[in-house]
């Protein structure tokens, strides 16, 4: 049952990180995700990771990367540790620079990420083992 409910976790999780990452790469003309009104200073830090002409793009294919790794069970426990830095920064924007409204869902994200990597912990113990 447990892994049933991870499973499904992992494929709506997934998911939701594969589109926006996906949205991230696409024109404007073609984005279908609306942005949200932001701060001041959350309009300024998104806008020099969009014109820094790399960062962005690398956040959406860690996402579409990270997302669709996710929902393949043999790659769950790969797929955690690639999105954690992603979902850390979430986080520490929203925490940080956005507003107060927001933070629910990256907390959420956050949660979910360090709950499959706790679910995987089996699988990174060789990597500790002298």
């Amino acid at each position: 049952m447990k892994e049933k409910i991870n499973l499904i976790i992992s494929i709506l999780f997934g998911g939701l990180l594969a589109n926006t990452g996906l949205n991230k790469l696409l024109p404007k003309d073609l984005k279908y995700m609306p942005k949200p009104e932001m701060l001041d200073a959350a309009k300024a830090t998104m806008r020099a990771l969009v014109e820094s002409g790399w960062i962005w793009e690398m956040v959406g294919v860690s996402q579409i990367i990270g997302g669709v790794l996710l929902m393949i069970p043999r790659f769950r426990a790969l797929a955690s540790i690639i999105l954690l830095p992603v979902n850390i920064g979430i986080f520490l924007f929203h925490a940080i620079q956005d507003a107060p409204e927001r933070m629910p869902m990256s907390i959420m994200i956050l949660a979910i990420n360090i709950w499959l990597i706790y679910d995987c912990r089996k699988k990174y113990k060789p990597l500790f083992n002298k």
